[in-house]
Protein backbone atom coordinates (compact mmCIF):
# COMPACT_ATOMS: atom_id res chain seq x y z
CA UNK A 1 0.00 0.00 0.00
CA UNK A 2 1.24 3.37 -1.20
CA UNK A 3 -0.05 6.68 0.56
CA UNK A 4 0.24 10.11 -0.93
CA UNK A 5 0.07 13.69 1.13
CA UNK A 6 -1.61 16.49 -1.12
CA UNK A 7 -2.94 20.00 -0.89
CA UNK A 8 -6.00 21.56 -2.52
CA UNK A 9 -7.35 24.32 -1.40
CA UNK A 10 -6.06 25.62 2.50
CA UNK A 11 -7.37 21.18 3.40
CA UNK A 12 -4.97 18.49 3.48
CA UNK A 13 -5.32 15.46 2.40
CA UNK A 14 -3.69 11.47 2.73
CA UNK A 15 -4.25 8.55 0.14
CA UNK A 16 -3.64 5.33 0.01
CA UNK A 17 -3.54 3.29 -3.30
CA UNK A 18 -2.31 0.47 -4.86
CA UNK A 19 0.36 0.82 -7.86
CA UNK A 20 1.05 -2.05 -10.34
CA UNK A 21 3.13 -1.54 -13.05
CA UNK A 22 1.52 -3.23 -16.33
CA UNK A 23 3.48 -5.84 -18.49
CA UNK A 24 5.36 -4.39 -21.04
CA UNK A 25 4.16 -6.25 -24.59
CA UNK A 26 6.45 -6.81 -27.81
CA UNK A 27 5.47 -4.42 -29.54
CA UNK A 28 4.25 -6.11 -32.49
CA UNK A 29 1.06 -8.67 -31.71
CA UNK A 30 1.06 -7.75 -28.10
CA UNK A 31 0.65 -4.05 -27.07
CA UNK A 32 2.02 -3.02 -23.89
CA UNK A 33 -0.92 -3.47 -20.34
CA UNK A 34 -1.86 -0.25 -18.93
CA UNK A 35 -0.26 0.39 -15.50
CA UNK A 36 -3.31 -0.41 -12.77
CA UNK A 37 -3.78 2.09 -9.88
CA UNK A 38 -6.52 1.49 -7.51
CA UNK A 39 -7.48 4.29 -4.75
CA UNK A 40 -8.39 2.34 -1.87
CA UNK A 41 -9.15 5.74 0.59
CA UNK A 42 -8.60 9.23 1.16
CA UNK A 43 -8.60 11.32 4.34
CA UNK A 44 -8.93 14.73 5.28
CA UNK A 45 -5.93 15.21 7.51
CA UNK A 46 -5.72 18.75 8.18
CA UNK A 47 -6.06 22.43 7.22
CA UNK A 48 -4.10 26.00 6.73
CA UNK A 49 -5.44 28.74 9.03
CA UNK A 50 -5.41 32.51 7.81
CA UNK A 51 -1.72 32.77 9.44
CA UNK A 52 -0.17 30.02 6.95
CA UNK A 53 -0.08 27.41 10.44
CA UNK A 54 -0.72 23.86 9.50
CA UNK A 55 -3.38 22.26 11.94
CA UNK A 56 -3.51 18.73 11.97
CA UNK A 57 -6.89 16.67 12.41
CA UNK A 58 -6.89 14.45 16.20
CA UNK A 59 -8.94 12.12 14.16
CA UNK A 60 -8.52 12.20 10.08
CA UNK A 61 -12.16 11.92 8.48
CA UNK A 62 -13.04 9.87 5.45
CA UNK A 63 -13.88 11.48 2.91
CA UNK A 64 -13.48 9.17 -0.15
CA UNK A 65 -17.10 9.64 -1.25
CA UNK A 66 -17.14 13.01 -0.82
CA UNK A 67 -14.56 14.48 -2.87
CA UNK A 68 -15.31 17.72 -5.43
CA UNK A 69 -14.16 16.80 -8.93
CA UNK A 70 -11.12 19.52 -8.67
CA UNK A 71 -10.02 17.48 -5.19
CA UNK A 72 -9.88 14.29 -7.18
CA UNK A 73 -8.15 15.62 -9.69
CA UNK A 74 -5.23 17.25 -7.57
CA UNK A 75 -5.26 13.63 -5.63
CA UNK A 76 -4.86 11.81 -9.27
CA UNK A 77 -1.52 14.33 -10.25
CA UNK A 78 0.38 14.17 -6.63
CA UNK A 79 -0.11 9.86 -7.31
CA UNK A 80 1.27 10.58 -10.55
CA UNK A 81 3.62 12.75 -9.88
CA UNK A 82 4.89 10.02 -6.81
CA UNK A 83 5.02 7.25 -9.25
CA UNK A 84 6.74 9.29 -11.76
CA UNK A 85 9.93 9.66 -8.88
CA UNK A 86 9.19 6.16 -7.77
CA UNK A 87 10.18 4.82 -11.23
Amino acid sequence: MNTVEFKYDVFLFKTDYEYQKGLTGDNYLQPDDNDKIDIDRTFMIGYVTENGEELMLKIPADVTYILHKNVEIARDEAIEKQIKCLC
